[in-house]
Parts: C-alpha cells; sequence; structure tokens
C-alpha cells in the first residue's frame, strides 16, 4: 500500500505531493472488508515505511486526548477522498 500525502486532488500531478509506502495496516477491529451500506468502521492506521519531514501542506493530525468531552465540540472537521455513496 502507497499513502499519497500533500495534495489536494484525488488524482494527477500536484507540487509538494509526497508517495510513502505502508509497512503496517491496522484496519478497525469491526471492519468487514468489504463495502457495506453506510461505510461503518471504514478506517485504519497506517504505520509509514519510513518518517515524512512536515510542510506546508503535510502536517500532522491532532487528536484529543480521552477525557475531552467531543459532544462540547461545535466544529468538526473530517478530510479524505473516498466513497460517499455504495451501489447496492
Amino acid at each position: 500500500m502507497e499513502v499519497r500525502l500533500g495534495g489536494i486532488q484525488a488524482y494527477g500531478p500536484e507540487r509538494g505531493v509526497v508517495h510513502v509506502g505502508a509497512s503496517k495496516v491496522i484496519p478497525h477491529p469491526d471492519y468487514k472488508g468489504e463495502k457495506v451500506r453506510g461505510l461503518f468502521s471504514d478506517v485504519a492506521l497506517l504505520k509509514l515505511k519510513h518518517p515524512v519531514n512536515y510542510t506546508d501542506t503535510i502536517r500532522p493530525i491532532c487528536l484529543p486526548s480521552p477525557d475531552v468531552d467531543l459532544d462540547q465540540l461545535k466544529v468538526c472537521y473530517a478530510t479524505g477522498f473516498g466513497d460517499t455513496i455504495v451501489d447496492g
């Protein structure tokens, strides 16, 4: 598996994009491995084959500590390229 970092387009060449392989993939334990309605648990952790330098377009994600009450947050952002509708 290869990860594409720093891009804002799903396809095509872009300046500043870095491609790096994943040495380990840990899928969510409830992921079914096939496309199902709702795309439940369709996340995974990836261990990269080598470190990646931060740039203007490649930054670490900041996760809240376990004691943060997420219900109090007013705005949430999610990014990525993937399916939003699954054909039945």
